[in-house]
């Protein structure tokens, strides 16, 4: 079986290192063209042989390289291993094509292994791929669930992607089928039997996931359910490894999840995340910011951190995970994939080669996240571990001063409205409708004006304004919210301009703020409101009383309801069925 394709570009710039090293050219068509004595690498992220993965999850030692070009080549192969230098263990010669087996039982069960490619001629590479033997072969059907909003381009082009691809291998119509769940009922595509169209109610990521999901069970017929996030950039050999991947997996790995990792738009060599991990309180990327055109970034990537959830941008699991835990919890947007592999996945599977593009978290930051990130991290929290009464009421309180000394106080109240309705309990999630209620948060949302509206207010100052990271500790940070104590005479009044990511000790004593996204070109202003200030610290420290005393027994409420919150009948409900 063909484990996957050699890729020797794509349509995105900047990403030739993430397929080849060294002097061959781009042959204009998707082949590789070389002059006499030019070489090519592929120790890179997409034509890497993950060898020891292979080993572990699917027995696989034995591989066959097929190269299929134009001239007279010799191909070395190399072993990389964790530490030190590559050590070569086979060379060929050969003319126009070649099929070369390996061996690789002997190899090191470390590192990756990877081939050059030296023209002994002119000549041209057009097409390879790695082939190899599995224990078994697994009947791989899968349903890719994609949820939109108001994101027609996106999805439009990701689809007429895929649509080529199965054109060119037609046994692919049998193997995927994309189940479509449109939030804001305006996507407009011809039929076709690639994919379905659902009209769906605003209910979030969370609610589209869920109606896909559903939908893909009643549909019958698939293995697996892939979830992705509609305004991503990606191959289909990412969908053919995966395939791949999933058929040939031995039965002691055959509930594994496959996770894609996350490489950013606008710097396209860079992993921004390969799976993630949740203590209760934070959330940690594994394997972030990786530049990717390094080994020793592949090299990490063959050794994933150990994740205990791996995000919905990318994401197929069994379907038997819907017969056995449910839907995902009713959370409209962010941690529902957090919780759902807390709940589900058994193991998740990381590799060099699965990756999709998608554009940096903090150019889409707005203040209405903090009322879903903080209502549901603290829900999940309650549900998968026993956290601490007295750390989780102190993560309040920094929370909140932080947006105090932010002087984002419509971002202070989101936070303090978010740690009420979970005190609500699941009746709150279980009655609420969650469109109307969406509707509220996004209209509590400081008004964001344009660079036209900002410029005529402040002058086009803040257009050069440059993203600064803070350099200080936590603990300095933490010192910096001692500000929300100091009086109105204390703060410069003059405009200062920010741009996210954005810490208090940078805002210390500024009295008037201008928070800009160059990926918008929109801001907003904060100003210092003493009285709003007091009004929300009064609020605060009546959740933190509560969060000291009231928060085990609202978790056991939860952790009681929480299989009828993810269950059809509830979800039905929210579908309006």
């Amino acid at each position: 079986m063909i484990v996957f394709h050699l890729q020797f570009g794509n349509e995105m710039p900047g990403t030739r290192e993430l397929f080849f090293r060294g002097d061959a050219a781009d042959g204009g068509h998707g082949s590789l063209r070389f002059r006499a004595g030019q070489r090519a690498s592929f120790d890179t992220y997409f034509n890497l042989l993950s060898h020891a993965m292979y080993k572990r999850y699917c027995g696989m030692t034995r591989f066959v390289l097929s190269l299929h070009g134009m001239g007279k080549f010799r191909a070395d192969f190399f072993h990389q291993p964790d530490k030190g230098e590559s050590t070569p263990f086979y060379s060929c010669e050969f003319d126009d094509c070649a099929d070369i087996g390996l061996d690789l039982s002997d190899v090191p069960a470390n590192g990756f292994v990877y081939f050059a490619l030296t023209a002994l001629s002119d000549g041209e590479l057009f097409s390879g791929h790695f082939a190899g033997e599995p224990v078994q072969t697994n009947d791989v059907r899968i349903a890719a669930v994609v949820c939109t909003y108001r994101r027609e381009s996106f999805v439009e082009k990701n689809l007429r992607r895929v649509d080529a691809a199965v054109q060119a291998w037609p046994e692919w119509a049998d193997r995927l089928h994309f189940f479509v769940v449109d939030n804001a009922r305006t996507l407009r595509l011809p039929s076709s039997p690639l994919y379905t169209i659902f009209p769906n109610r605003n209910l979030g990521g969370s609610g589209g996931f869920a109606r896909g999901m559903a939908e893909a069970f009643w549909a019958g017929g698939y293995t697996h359910v892939l979830l992705m996030d509609d305004d991503i950039c990606f191959d289909f050999s990412t969908l053919q490894r995966t395939h791949a991947l999933l058929s040939a997996l031995l039965p002691a790995h055959a509930q594994a999840t496959v996770g894609g990792a996350m490489l950013l738009l606008d710097r396209p060599t860079v992993q921004y995340e390969a799976g993630g991990r949740f203590d209760g309180a934070r959330l940690f990327s594994c394997n972030r910011n990786l530049p990717l055109e390094q080994t020793a970034s592949l090299l990490q990537n063959e050794r994933p951190a150990p994740a205990n959830y791996t995000a919905w941008w990318y994401c197929c699991m069994p379907l038997s995970y819907i017969a056995a835990h449910g839907l995902p919890l009713p959370l409209f947007i962010k941690f529902d994939d957090v919780e759902y592999g807390l709940r589900c996945a058994q193991e998740i599977l990381l590799c060099n080669g699965i990756g999709i593009w998608h554009q940096g978290f903090a150019e889409k930051y707005n203040c209405a996240l903090e009322y879903y990130t903080k209502r549901n991290s603290l829900l999940v929290g309650a549900l998968h571990f026993r956290l601490r009464q007295c750390k989780s009421a102190f993560v309040f309180l920094y929370g909140v001063y932080k947006q105090l000394a932010l002087k984002r106080y419509a971002a202070a109240e989101l936070v303090l409205r978010a740690y009420e309705d979970f005190f609500r309990g699941p009746d709150f999630f279980e009655q609420t409708d969650a469109e109307k209620l969406n509707a509220e948060i996004q209209a509590a949302r400081p008004r964001e004006l344009s660079q036209k509206e900002l410029a005529a207010l402040y002058g086009a100052a803040f257009t050069k304004a440059a993203p600064q990271k803070s350099r200080s500790s936590l603990f300095l940070r933490v010192l910096a919210l001692l500000e929300n104590i100091l009086p109105r005479r204390c703060f410069r009044n003059e405009l200062q301009v920010f741009l996210d990511p954005v810490q208090p000790d940078q805002t210390f004593r500024c009295g008037k703020c201008l928070y800009y996204s160059a990926a918008s070109a929109q801001g907003y202003v904060c100003e210092l409101d003493v009285r709003r200030r007091r009004k929300i610290k009064r609020r605060a420290r009546k959740i933190f009383f509560r969060l000291l005393f009231r928060y085990r027994k609202t978790a056991q409420a939860y952790r009681l309801r929480a299989e009828t919150l993810a269950s059809f009948p509830a979800w039905n409900k929210h579908f309006g069925f």
